[in-house]
């Protein structure tokens, strides 16, 4: 080949190159304001620049300055065709299906179980579509495999399914681990004079556990009294490991709080902290605020109330309406009823002349105002057989505000919008 050919060839190489990069990756600007521009950027990719310059999709050449801008990011040509076509299907099982197997075809992985998600929106006990993304069925619920392991109280560690207890002492040196295995056969007997016959052995285990001040045993105590299904050795629990100095009560009081179910015993661990296990409280129980059981968010915000400050205000924000999967009995004999609240205050079905049932679950949410956008169940006649469904739950979290509320002394009720927009301008002041 000449060097006349060679030089040809590379320059259509070169500039097949640059075709296949404009093709193979798109710009996206999210602004401010709400609006979004994609396309490709032609001016001002550094960040010192003071504005932006994109080719749109449709060909225009729109500059934006910098401070109007949120997010900018490069995507795929790939995924900005998914987007579109996304955007245009309507909200039917079918055409989810549809764009999850175009997904597959162009290996979307992400993208794909975005769409199997969707159709589950719909038809919540989809079987298919379950398997397809690797759910199992555990005591009547459709849930990935980590969450039914975590129901039973195993989390995972480098590829395997362990208990709590075992992945906390994997975590720490073998001296600790040893010093913390010495107290397991001791509180274990313990516990179990507790829950004995014997009122003598009782008494000692009392006397024994309100004693205790050593940090080693906490884990002990956790595992043995921490969970147990007798309120009074839970409560037991909280008044041993709040007089026991250092950071480990603290973290265990933290999940005791998130998991305790009895308002008064819950009173009485979030009273047991002390100013100096404050900041490891918060740490430790801010992440309950994205849980996916509302009650463990509403345990997570009162003590965001109690201990919280400015730190943990944008967490609250994004937690005043959270999204869940509420388990109720309905009747098994499946028609589509529509529920809502009537003028008086109670929830109604929608088709007049049916007759059916609110499951109390969702009527005690949607009395407390929580479910503002209302909600879809099945209903059949009167005494049906029942089965166990889990219905999605849109949930205005009052105890979330009122920690907003508390913490910051402003009010905007659930407008997160509001919210974030008074929470940039106080940052931007300071």
């Amino acid at each position: 080949m000449s060097q006349g050919s060679r030089i040809r060839l590379a320059a259509v190489l070169l500039a097949l190159a640059g075709t296949l990069g404009r093709a193979c990756h798109a710009d996206f600007i999210q602004l401010k304001s709400g609006g979004e521009l994609r396309g490709s950027l032609v001016k001002g990719k550094g960040t010192s620049e003071p504005e932006l310059t994109i080719v749109s999709t449709s060909g225009a050449t729109i500059t934006v300055p910098r401070t109007e801008i949120e997010v900018v990011q490069t995507r795929s040509a790939l995924v900005e065709e998914y987007i579109t076509r996304s955007r245009e299907i309507p909200h039917t099982v079918a055409a989810h299906q549809e764009l999850a197997d175009w997904c597959v075809s162009r290996q979307l992985k992400a993208q794909r179980v975005e769409q199997l998600e969707l159709i589950l929106e719909l038809e919540p006990d989809h079987e298919i579509v379950h398997r397809s993304l690797g759910h199992i069925r555990h005591e009547g619920e459709w849930m990935s495999r980590d969450e039914a392991m975590a129901k039973q109280g195993y989390v995972k560690h480098n590829g395997k399914y362990i208990t709590q207890l075992e992945f906390e002492l994997l975590e720490k040196s073998s001296a600790e681990r040893a010093a913390e295995q010495e107290w397991f056969p001791k509180v274990k007997q313990w516990t179990n004079w507790l829950v004995g016959r014997d009122a003598r052995r009782a008494s000692e285990a009392v006397t024994a556990l309100r004693d205790l001040r050593e940090p080693n045993a906490v884990a002990a105590l956790w595992n043995y009294l921490g969970e147990h299904k007798n309120l009074e050795c839970r409560k037991l629990f909280v008044e041993v490991v709040s007089q026991i100095p250092g950071p480990l009560p603290a973290r265990k009081l933290s999940r005791f709080l998130l998991n305790e179910s009895d308002e008064a015993t819950f009173r009485l661990a979030l009273n047991s902290i002390n100013p100096e296990q404050k900041d490891e409280v918060l740490r430790n129980c801010l992440p309950g605020l994205t849980d996916k059981s509302n009650d463990v968010v509403q345990r997570s915000a009162l003590v965001m109330e109690k201990f919280g400050d400015e730190r943990v205000i944008p967490e609250l924000i994004d937690a005043l309406i959270t999204t869940h999967r509420v388990k109720a009995l309905v009747p098994a004999q499946t028609i589509s009823i529509g529920f809502g609240v009537a003028p008086n205050g109670t929830p109604s079905m929608l088709p007049a002349g049916t007759t059916g049932m609110v499951p109390s679950e969702i009527e005690m949410l949607n009395r407390a105002g929580q479910l503002p956008y209302g909600y879809t169940i099945n209903d059949a006649g009167p005494k049906p057989p029942m089965k166990s469904v889990t219905v999605k739950a849109i949930v205005r979290n009052t105890r979330v505000l009122e920690a907003l509320k508390a913490i910051t002394g402003e009010d905007f009720g659930y407008d997160q919008r509001d919210w974030q927009k008074w929470w940039t301008l106080k940052q931007a002041a300071s």
